[in-house]
This record gives structure tokens, C-alpha cells and sequence, in this order.
């Protein structure tokens, strides 16, 4: 199989260094037109983030981060249609905006910034929760500590936690 960014007599010539052709990667713009003309294209067909890359729009790398934007920016839209990768993977079909309506059928309309199951961040705020909490149990506690080391009596210790919306810890 050749290598795929290798050069062929149909396309221009690159300026090469010690035999290894030199490509300067596409600006951020020029990348996000890119992708989003490619799409265009594509019609209804549409293409996975693996066929754009396999189209040479970019490398793979450059075409998720790409596609991310797009996304949050409301240009093109994740179907729930998946076609396989290279790898034999599924992988969701990309269409531009416009297209989507067209073409009628379920798409994922919204992306999320943080690409965790619900589970996973109800566990996180979980934690974080749990994680306050502590640092308020501790905190009143190093208060009572004090207050204690000074001889205060604990009706002046419970005005001190009130003060700073603390309880007496359990």
C-alpha cells in the first residue's frame, strides 16, 4: 500500500528536504473551509472525519479538532448514521448544516464540550460535592481546635462556625 501523503505525478511538485517533501499544514481558516466545502460536496453522502482525512483535506488530528469547531458553531452536523473506518471501526457520518434538514433522518444536533456519559459526570459532581464538604468539616474543625487551645467556652466556638456558615461537625 503507498504511503498517503506521498507525492504523485498528478500533483504538484512539493520542494523537499533531504528527499522528504516539506508540507506546511494549513492555516486554522483555510482547514475549517476545507472541511466544510469537502462536505458540501459530499451532499447527503456525507463523510466520516476518517474519509476526510483519506481525501486529503488534512491529517486525522488536524480534521477532529477541525470538525469540533464546526460543530460548536453550527456549520456541519453529527448524523447517527456510522460508517466503517480503515480500522473497521464505526464512526459517525459528518453533513454540512444545510443538508442535514434535507436528508430527513436522526442527527445529533448539539455537541457537548465535555464528552462524558451522564453517569461519569454525576459521578464527578459526586466527588466535587464530597470534596467540599470536607474541606468544611476540616476547616471547622481546625476552628473548634483553636478555640479550644484558648479556653473558649463552646457557645463562643458555634458563633465563630455560624460566622463563617459552618456546623459543628458529627
Amino acid at each position: 500500500m503507498p504511503r498517503r501523503w506521498s507525492q504523485s505525478e498528478t500533483e504538484p511538485k512539493l520542494p523537499l528536504l533531504d528527499g522528504v517533501a516539506i508540507v506546511t499544514p494549513p492555516s486554522d481558516r483555510d482547514l475549517l473551509t476545507a472541511v466544510s466545502e469537502y462536505l458540501q460536496q459530499r451532499g447527503a453522502t456525507g463523510a466520516t472525519r476518517d474519509e476526510l482525512a483519506l481525501a486529503k483535506v488534512a491529517p486525522l488530528q488536524s480534521i477532529c479538532s477541525a470538525v469540533v469547531k464546526l460543530l460548536r458553531d453550527g456549520k456541519i452536523i453529527e448524523t447517527t448514521t456510522t460508517r466503517r473506518t480503515r480500522a473497521g471501526r464505526q464512526a459517525r457520518v459528518l453533513l454540512a448544516a444545510g443538508l442535514a434538514a434535507e436528508k430527513g433522518d436522526l442527527v445529533k444536533t448539539a455537541i457537548s464540550t465535555k464528552r462524558t456519559p451522564p453517569a461519569r459526570r454525576d459521578l464527578w459532581r459526586e466527588t466535587q460535592q464530597h470534596m467540599e464538604q470536607r474541606r468544611q468539616e476540616r476547616r471547622a474543625e481546625e476552628i473548634i481546635l483553636r478555640g479550644r487551645r484558648a479556653g473558649q467556652d463552646d457557645d463562643v466556638i458555634r458563633r465563630q462556625l455560624a460566622a463563617e456558615n459552618l456546623t459543628w461537625p458529627q
